[in-house]
Protein backbone atom coordinates (compact mmCIF):
# COMPACT_ATOMS: atom_id res chain seq x y z
CA UNK A 1 0.00 0.00 0.00
CA UNK A 2 1.40 3.01 -1.22
CA UNK A 3 -0.40 6.39 -0.77
CA UNK A 4 0.11 9.23 -3.44
CA UNK A 5 -0.53 12.69 -2.86
CA UNK A 6 0.47 14.95 -5.62
CA UNK A 7 2.05 14.54 -9.17
CA UNK A 8 5.58 14.89 -7.93
CA UNK A 9 7.33 12.68 -5.19
CA UNK A 10 9.55 16.09 -4.12
CA UNK A 11 6.59 17.60 -2.36
CA UNK A 12 6.15 15.07 0.34
CA UNK A 13 7.48 11.93 2.13
CA UNK A 14 7.06 8.06 1.39
CA UNK A 15 6.85 6.11 4.42
CA UNK A 16 7.39 2.29 3.97
CA UNK A 17 5.21 0.49 6.35
CA UNK A 18 4.32 -3.92 7.62
CA UNK A 19 1.25 -4.45 8.51
CA UNK A 20 1.81 -7.54 11.49
CA UNK A 21 -1.78 -7.79 12.33
CA UNK A 22 -3.52 -7.57 9.34
CA UNK A 23 -6.13 -10.28 9.62
CA UNK A 24 -5.95 -11.14 5.67
CA UNK A 25 -2.15 -10.93 5.06
CA UNK A 26 -0.34 -10.92 8.11
CA UNK A 27 2.95 -9.14 7.56
CA UNK A 28 1.82 -7.40 4.62
CA UNK A 29 4.02 -4.19 3.97
CA UNK A 30 2.64 -0.83 1.98
CA UNK A 31 4.32 2.47 1.41
CA UNK A 32 2.24 5.45 2.42
CA UNK A 33 2.68 8.71 0.32
CA UNK A 34 2.14 11.34 3.27
CA UNK A 35 1.72 15.11 2.73
CA UNK A 36 4.43 15.52 5.45
CA UNK A 37 7.95 16.40 4.15
CA UNK A 38 10.07 16.01 6.90
CA UNK A 39 8.60 12.08 6.73
CA UNK A 40 9.63 9.44 5.03
CA UNK A 41 11.56 9.47 1.74
CA UNK A 42 11.69 11.88 -0.78
CA UNK A 43 10.62 9.75 -3.97
CA UNK A 44 9.39 6.43 -4.12
CA UNK A 45 12.36 4.53 -4.92
CA UNK A 46 13.45 5.19 -1.35
CA UNK A 47 10.35 3.36 -0.17
CA UNK A 48 11.04 0.52 -2.01
CA UNK A 49 14.97 0.31 -0.75
CA UNK A 50 14.00 0.52 2.73
CA UNK A 51 11.38 -2.29 2.12
CA UNK A 52 14.11 -4.09 0.15
CA UNK A 53 16.88 -3.42 2.77
CA UNK A 54 14.88 -4.94 5.55
CA UNK A 55 14.24 -7.96 3.41
CA UNK A 56 9.95 -6.60 2.94
CA UNK A 57 9.95 -5.66 -0.68
CA UNK A 58 8.22 -9.07 -1.54
CA UNK A 59 5.35 -8.52 0.80
CA UNK A 60 4.24 -4.74 -0.61
CA UNK A 61 0.42 -5.69 -1.73
CA UNK A 62 -1.20 -2.21 -2.25
CA UNK A 63 -0.44 1.43 -3.46
CA UNK A 64 -3.20 4.14 -2.46
CA UNK A 65 -3.66 6.81 -4.79
CA UNK A 66 -6.52 8.52 -2.85
CA UNK A 67 -4.58 12.15 -2.56
CA UNK A 68 -3.11 12.00 -5.89
CA UNK A 69 -6.91 12.04 -6.93
CA UNK A 70 -7.53 15.00 -5.01
CA UNK A 71 -4.52 16.63 -7.24
CA UNK A 72 -5.59 19.16 -9.87
CA UNK A 73 -2.70 17.43 -12.52
CA UNK A 74 -3.43 13.97 -12.01
CA UNK A 75 -7.23 14.29 -12.58
CA UNK A 76 -6.71 16.35 -16.15
CA UNK A 77 -4.46 13.43 -16.63
CA UNK A 78 -7.02 10.85 -15.86
CA UNK A 79 -9.87 13.16 -18.19
CA UNK A 80 -7.51 12.89 -21.01
CA UNK A 81 -7.20 9.19 -21.07
CA UNK A 82 -10.87 8.69 -20.34
CA UNK A 83 -11.90 11.38 -23.05
CA UNK A 84 -8.82 9.16 -25.71
CA UNK A 85 -10.28 5.67 -24.91
CA UNK A 86 -13.88 5.52 -23.35
CA UNK A 87 -15.88 9.04 -24.50
CA UNK A 88 -19.06 7.49 -24.33
CA UNK A 89 -18.88 6.41 -20.67
CA UNK A 90 -17.51 9.49 -19.66
CA UNK A 91 -19.99 11.69 -21.18
CA UNK A 92 -22.92 9.96 -19.91
CA UNK A 93 -21.64 9.98 -16.54
CA UNK A 94 -20.47 13.79 -16.99
CA UNK A 95 -24.13 14.48 -17.76
CA UNK A 96 -25.49 12.51 -14.83
CA UNK A 97 -25.30 13.62 -11.01
CA UNK A 98 -22.37 11.72 -10.59
CA UNK A 99 -22.91 10.06 -7.40
CA UNK A 100 -21.45 6.77 -6.71
CA UNK A 101 -25.20 5.37 -6.83
CA UNK A 102 -26.50 7.07 -10.40
CA UNK A 103 -27.02 3.62 -13.27
CA UNK A 104 -24.49 6.48 -15.33
CA UNK A 105 -21.66 5.97 -13.20
CA UNK A 106 -21.32 2.22 -13.35
CA UNK A 107 -20.12 1.62 -17.32
CA UNK A 108 -17.70 4.08 -16.22
CA UNK A 109 -16.13 2.16 -13.28
CA UNK A 110 -13.49 -0.38 -15.84
CA UNK A 111 -12.29 2.97 -18.03
CA UNK A 112 -11.66 4.86 -14.84
CA UNK A 113 -9.44 1.83 -13.58
CA UNK A 114 -8.18 1.46 -16.81
CA UNK A 115 -7.26 5.14 -17.09
CA UNK A 116 -5.69 4.95 -13.57
CA UNK A 117 -2.76 2.42 -14.99
CA UNK A 118 -2.55 5.02 -18.01
CA UNK A 119 -1.81 7.61 -16.31
CA UNK A 120 1.95 9.42 -15.71
CA UNK A 121 2.05 8.36 -12.24
CA UNK A 122 0.80 5.11 -12.20
CA UNK A 123 3.28 4.68 -15.13
CA UNK A 124 6.23 5.92 -13.48
CA UNK A 125 5.01 3.64 -10.38
CA UNK A 126 5.25 0.45 -12.98
CA UNK A 127 8.55 1.76 -13.74
CA UNK A 128 9.63 1.33 -10.32
CA UNK A 129 7.98 -1.71 -9.67
CA UNK A 130 9.31 -3.80 -12.71
CA UNK A 131 13.24 -2.92 -11.43
CA UNK A 132 12.01 -4.69 -8.19
CA UNK A 133 10.65 -7.29 -9.96
CA UNK A 134 6.92 -6.16 -9.04
CA UNK A 135 4.03 -5.20 -11.30
CA UNK A 136 0.66 -3.78 -10.37
CA UNK A 137 -1.71 -6.37 -10.55
CA UNK A 138 -5.07 -4.19 -11.05
CA UNK A 139 -6.13 -0.37 -10.10
CA UNK A 140 -9.20 -0.90 -7.52
CA UNK A 141 -11.43 1.19 -5.33
CA UNK A 142 -14.56 2.00 -3.96
CA UNK A 143 -17.23 4.73 -4.39
CA UNK A 144 -16.41 6.34 -7.29
CA UNK A 145 -18.17 9.86 -8.11
CA UNK A 146 -17.82 12.60 -10.24
CA UNK A 147 -18.43 15.54 -8.50
CA UNK A 148 -19.26 19.59 -8.88
CA UNK A 149 -16.80 21.32 -7.22
CA UNK A 150 -16.48 25.15 -7.69
CA UNK A 151 -17.76 24.58 -11.17
CA UNK A 152 -15.76 21.81 -12.57
CA UNK A 153 -15.99 18.10 -12.57
CA UNK A 154 -13.61 16.16 -11.15
CA UNK A 155 -13.80 12.24 -9.70
CA UNK A 156 -13.62 11.49 -6.08
CA UNK A 157 -13.04 7.60 -4.66
CA UNK A 158 -10.88 5.47 -2.45
CA UNK A 159 -7.97 4.28 -4.83
CA UNK A 160 -5.30 1.70 -4.55
CA UNK A 161 -3.00 -0.64 -6.80
CA UNK A 162 -2.96 -4.12 -6.02
CA UNK A 163 0.93 -5.42 -6.44
CA UNK A 164 2.37 -9.00 -7.17
CA UNK A 165 5.82 -10.40 -8.11
CA UNK A 166 6.40 -10.69 -11.76
CA UNK A 167 6.11 -14.42 -12.47
CA UNK A 168 9.02 -16.65 -13.54
CA UNK A 169 8.16 -18.35 -16.55
CA UNK A 170 6.42 -21.03 -16.06
CA UNK A 171 4.67 -20.13 -12.78
CA UNK A 172 1.56 -18.27 -13.16
CA UNK A 173 0.71 -15.38 -11.93
CA UNK A 174 -2.31 -14.45 -9.84
CA UNK A 175 -5.93 -14.40 -11.36
CA UNK A 176 -6.71 -10.69 -11.88
CA UNK A 177 -10.24 -11.41 -11.81
CA UNK A 178 -9.84 -12.10 -7.73
CA UNK A 179 -11.70 -9.67 -5.76
CA UNK A 180 -9.12 -7.52 -3.60
CA UNK A 181 -7.99 -8.03 -0.16
CA UNK A 182 -11.54 -7.53 1.75
CA UNK A 183 -12.42 -4.06 3.12
CA UNK A 184 -8.80 -2.81 2.92
CA UNK A 185 -8.29 0.90 1.88
CA UNK A 186 -5.39 3.10 2.87
CA UNK A 187 -6.22 6.53 4.33
CA UNK A 188 -3.97 9.19 5.58
CA UNK A 189 -1.16 6.45 5.13
CA UNK A 190 -3.03 3.77 7.46
CA UNK A 191 -4.65 0.77 6.25
CA UNK A 192 -7.61 0.06 7.10
CA UNK A 193 -9.50 -3.58 7.02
Amino acid sequence: MVLLAATSTSFAGWVASVYPEHPVDPGMAGIAYVADKSKGHAAFSGALKQLRDEGKLNRLKLIGLQPFIQDADYQKDLFSVLERNSPKPLQEALQSAGNMNNPKMSPLYTPFMEAVLDTSVVRNIRRELAAEGLKVRRASGEKLELIKDQGQRRFTCSLYLEIERIAESGTPSHDSSAPPLPGAYLSEGILHY
